[in-house]
């Protein structure tokens, strides 16, 4: 029976319960336990929009986010080496807002095009994903500045 390792951003099918598995993530088995989990509808509605090949939505209710991402849960293919979460590279997987994560974070930050091109996504769905996503949802505070370049997004640390 598969299990779902989600952390951070990322949810993870495996065929079985990992040996090693980090601190902060959550193992789910069943739909009752994502009901049972202490996670917000806006934590939920997180996860369902960093799945990949979903439309991003928003749920009315928490029971409508959990069926639905149990749902889409059973899709997900199966890590390849169960033991360190990572696939056939041996690089962890990545959702899409956690890439735009890291390539804020860094000292220069990253412009519109660079985060495009990263991701895929248009500009209207970059623009979107960080007054929306990060901004409101994760609370990161983020740093706009308009150079030669184009605009340029950084995440200051708060502290």
């Amino acid at each position: 029976m598969p299990v779902y390792l989600i952390h951070d951003d990322t949810v993870t099918a495996y065929a079985s319960e990992p040996d090693d598995r980090p601190d902060n993530a959550l193992l789910i088995r069943s739909e009752e336990d994502l009901a049972n989990s202490s996670l917000s509808i806006a934590r939920l509605t997180a996860l369902w929009n960093t799945l990949p090949g979903v439309l991003a939505k928003r749920f009315k209710t928490r029971t409508n986010a959990i069926h639905s991402l149990w749902n889409r849960f059973q899709k997900l293919e199966m890590a390849e080496h169960p033991d360190t979460g990572c696939g056939e590279s041996g690089t962890p997987a990545i959702s899409k807002q956690a890439q735009v994560i890291v390539l804020l974070r860094r000292e220069q930050g990253a412009s519109l095009d660079e985060i495009v091109a990263a991701t895929g996504w248009q500009k209207h769905t970059v623009r979107g994903a960080i007054s929306g996503a990060l901004r409101k949802r994760l609370g990161l505070t983020i740093e706009s500045t308009r150079t030669d370049a184009g605009r340029v997004y950084r995440i200051v640390d708060a502290g």
